[in-house]
């Protein structure tokens, strides 16, 4: 498995109507065959744009096709949107800990935690072992 902690304070939220850019809080890239350009996001971690949801996604992506106003989606099984009113709050530190469970016979998951509040565990396909 996998745990990633941070503390995070956004002063402002960008508007989503004339510049609508996500809060990256979290992006695992990884390198196919020690190729400089073949770089893949294999995990990510951000605060929509949108409505400030939480989405995690283990979806691979090529990095060259995430520009500033790039989002992942937000369903499939690799993929997963999670609400936490708590971070609407502007100009507030908020402690952020997510926890990836890997299992082999049965579904992987993960748990949100924001300010030692567990939010939600749900299921995720984990990271796969073999890029692209």
């Amino acid at each position: 498995g996998l745990s990633y902690s941070t503390w995070v304070c956004v002063e402002r939220f960008s508007d989503p109507r004339s510049d609508p850019h996500c809060v990256r809080l979290l992006t695992l890239v990884r390198n196919l065959h020690s190729a400089r350009d073949d770089h893949l996001i294999c995990l990510a971690m951000v605060l929509s744009a949108r409505d400030k949801a939480i989405i995690i996604t283990t979806q691979e992506l090529p990095l060259n096709h995430t520009g500033a106003d790039w989002e992942p989606e937000g369903h499939g099984d690799s993929c997963a949107r999670v609400w936490c009113p708590d971070l609407l709050q502007e100009g507030q530190w908020h402690h952020i800990v997510l926890v990836l469970n890997r299992a082999v016979l049965k579904n992987s998951s993960f748990s949100i935690y924001v300010d030692s509040q567990l939010i939600t565990t749900q299921k995720l396909h984990y990271i796969s072992q073999n890029p692209g």
